[in-house]
């Protein structure tokens, strides 16, 4: 009898553990890895729409222009998926666009004591490391990343960030070339 109750309760807590993760699972939730890159995605794509805004309207370069206001539509396109999708999965985001401004801050400080050339050399290499990080971010979370609605956006995201990332290389080579 003594067995009997030891086993049915086993699998009564087997059971129980089973039924609460599967509840967890369905309500949106992201694991922490997952909840991670949502909030670090927040971070680097809000700072690309709030730099690329600063870079068009401090340059006087056309290349540049044109690249800073596509990081505006395009990241800005971004953050408003990314939101609902973290609104979806329970993430909160207030903590993440709290560091992002601290960092657009420090980012602008550096950037606003340079004109002409040097600003726009700056800021374009400045975009080809991040979007050297993002998009390897981007590649792993599409292969990796547990919930499938997350790692569904991030295999639709990653053709533009390699295409931002392939534009702010050939502006690069430009300008370098430009300055001789």
């Amino acid at each position: 009898m003594l067995k009997r109750s030891i086993t049915f309760a086993a699998a009564f807590l087997i059971t129980c553990g089973w039924v609460c993760s599967v509840r967890a699972a369905d309500d949106g939730a992201l694991n922490s890895k997952d909840a991670k890159f949502v909030r670090n995605t927040a971070i680097a794509s809000t700072l690309e729409a709030d730099l690329g805004q600063y870079a068009a309207d401090k340059t006087t370069n056309s290349d540049v222009k044109m690249f800073a206001q596509q990081m505006v539509t395009d990241h800005g396109k971004a953050n408003e998926e990314l939101k609902q999708l973290a609104a979806s999965k329970n993430v909160d985001l207030k903590e993440s666009i709290d560091k992002e401004q601290k960092e657009a801050q420090s980012k602008k400080g550096k950037l606003d004591k340079l004109n002409g050339m040097e600003f726009d050399k700056a800021y374009i290499k400045d975009m080809v490391k991040d979007h050297e990080e993002v998009v390897k971010d981007f590649e792993k979370a599409a292969e990796v990343t547990q919930d499938s609605d997350l790692k569904t956006w991030a295999a639709k995201m990653l053709p533009t960030l390699q295409g931002h990332l392939t534009m702010a290389k050939d502006i690069q080579a430009k300008l370098e070339k430009a300055a001789g």
